[in-house]
């Protein structure tokens, strides 16, 4: 196998050591992504393919609608870079905050924070990234990541790898995801604490996006609600080799009718992220994404 290949193979599985990994450097592997993606794209290859028919579907309301092919070839390359960055951790602890103005302006207002995030880019970055800059965080978190016997396969091992990330914000800072994980989280939020949780997953709360009318959890604007926090909206980029925190302006409920217009306000900000970087929404082709499923908006138009 030529070193091309190899490199490339360590962004795809979780088998290499972390000693293999410090042998070949990030930079190496990061330069081969754009001539792999080409490749799979030339040769219809199936993860290109998968995530060619997914942008065609989130991008098929929006002015970027025709551009899934090119946005499906720059998306796998993001995906390569990506995982070098999920199995090489000691890579986000050197990463950055942008807008920190941003979370000052939410921690100025003396509530809690609803920090709400989207699984673009590399989104388990934001762990180390917030214990590296002296952010007190609590996250709820996949229960995925704390299953008891977890096999040696790609699965297993990336669900503990992720339990790693979540841990660096310090011991007992995750609030499983699971069943009846919403009243403790709540308290957390009213007592006046910062809790990440994720705001591109399946649930019940109609939400405009992309063109679509889109059911996703409740979770983050009905804890803002109910707990009269602010939603702090955030997003993982990549520079280079290095993740970048990037904090959005705080959504404030009390300026809002509802929970929906709330729910709407942060999507919007969520929605603007997937334009200006359609390749960093990757990891949600892998995510059973609710993003792509709903009904057309017919007053949303391709100006989006």
């Amino acid at each position: 196998m030529s070193l091309g290949a190899a490199a490339i193979g360590l962004g795809l599985r979780a088998h290499s050591s972390s000693r293999t990994r410090r042998l070949v450097p990030a930079a190496a592997v990061f330069r081969l992504a754009e001539p792999y993606a080409a490749r799979a794209r030339a040769a219809g290859g199936p993860r290109y393919e998968r995530l060619r028919r997914f942008h065609e579907r989130l991008l098929e309301h929006t002015a970027l609608a025709g551009q899934e092919a090119e946005v499906a070839e720059r998306g796998l390359a993001e995906m390569v870079r990506c995982l070098e960055l999920f199995w090489r951790p000691w890579l986000s602890r050197r990463g950055a905050i942008a807008g920190l103005e941003h979370y000052s302006a939410a921690r100025a207002s003396g509530r809690g924070i609803v920090a709400a995030f989207t699984h673009y880019g590399m989104p388990y970055a934001q762990f180390p990234i917030l214990a590296e800059h002296g952010i007190d965080a609590w996250a709820m978190a996949g229960a995925v990541h704390f299953e008891e016997g977890l096999g040696d396969d790609y699965g297993g091992r990336f669900a503990r790898q992720g339990r790693v990330f979540v841990e660096t914000l310090g011991p007992g800072r995750a609030i499983v995801a699971r069943k009846g994980a919403f009243k403790p989280t709540l308290e957390r939020v009213r007592d006046g604490a910062m809790v990440t949780i994720a705001f591109d997953l399946t649930g019940a709360i109609p939400t405009p996006f992309l063109g679509r009318e889109v059911q996703l959890a409740s979770g983050p604007s009905r804890l803002a609600v109910e707990g009269d926090a602010v939603v702090l909206p955030f997003v993982i980029r990549r520079e280079g080799i290095r993740p970048v925190l990037h904090f959005a302006a705080p959504v404030d409920p009390r300026e809002h009718p509802g929970q929906a217009s709330v729910q709407a306000a942060f999507a919007g900000v969520m929605e603007r992220w997937a334009l200006d970087a359609p390749e960093a929404v990757w990891p949600l082709v892998h995510n059973g994404t609710p993003l792509i499923h709903g009904a057309a908006l017919e007053d949303y138009g391709r100006a989006a």
